[in-house]
């Protein structure tokens, strides 16, 4: 199943297609339904996949404004970090999350970056219907070193 892409606004966009088209041939075979992931806010850098938290993920710079679609019903894993502008690298935000996408729904990460603290909101909504909060598993960093 190839990833397809609703709203490719960024050139990483096309390298997240590749990468998950690649990474389908040593994957069990995918759903053929999908769900579509949009990320808003000030994140910086995103990086997604569904072969484990220390699985292959794409990393995407910038990705704010994007949207792309992923195969429903395998455990998303997300990473996002936002960084203060001028600021030493120490100033920033970053979290790691998880979810399980339902064929058909779209589902709106908004990352943003205040000036004390970052913000975290997680949405899904079906067609036609207006985004709800929805839950994000948020995962415990770990080292993937030693995988």
């Amino acid at each position: 199943m190839r990833l397809l892409l609703l709203t490719p606004t960024h050139c990483a966009a096309a390298a997240l297609s590749a990468l998950m088209q690649l990474t389908a041939a040593a994957q069990p075979p995918l759903p053929t339904e999908v769900a579509t992931i949009e990320v808003l806010g000030t994140a910086d850098r995103l990086n997604v996949g569904q072969n484990g938290y220390c699985g292959a993920r794409t990393e995407i710079d910038s990705p704010r404004n994007m949207s792309f679609d992923v195969p429903a019903g395998r455990r998303t894993w997300l990473y996002i970090m936002s960084k203060a502008p001028g600021v030493f690298e120490g100033a920033r935000c970053a979290a790691d999350y998880s979810f399980v996408p339902d064929a058909g729904r779209t589902y709106t990460i908004r990352f943003t970056r205040g000036s004390r603290k970052c913000l975290t909101e997680f949405y899904r909504a079906e067609p036609g219907e207006s985004p709800r909060p929805s839950p994000l598993h948020v995962e415990e960093p770990r080292s993937c070193l030693f995988q």
